[in-house]
């Protein structure tokens, strides 16, 4: 989930990618295409996430955000590189809207 800001979530991803790393995805598929070459590193913010006027949880809307554009982009393994794909923040909001409208 992506609870750092871009700029440090990328930073990250660039440093285990100069190492050579093998402890995350986007490191070890760099490894492997592009022999850990960071020139072919391009990153690109979809969405910003912030809080409306009555506040709420910053972390279920990030999590929400983030399932959202894995889905749309298809950035799920095997076509891309997201091995997670939690929909459980959403899980919470359906039951609460049925728990309002009365359905048994």
């Amino acid at each position: 989930m992506l609870v750092a800001p871009l700029k440090e979530r990328m930073r990250k991803h660039m440093n285990s990618i100069k190492s050579g790393s093998d402890t995350t995805v986007v490191s070890r598929h760099f490894k492997e295409c592009n022999n850990s070459n960071i020139g072919a590193l391009i990153a690109q913010g979809i969405e910003h996430v912030t809080l409306g006027q009555r506040g709420g949880n910053l972390q279920t809307k990030l999590l929400q955000a983030e399932v959202k554009w894995i889905y749309k982009l298809h950035t799920r393994q095997p076509q891309g590189l997201n091995c997670i794909f939690d929909i459980s923040c959403y899980i919470s909001i359906l039951w609460n809207r049925i728990e309002m409208i009365g359905i048994d």
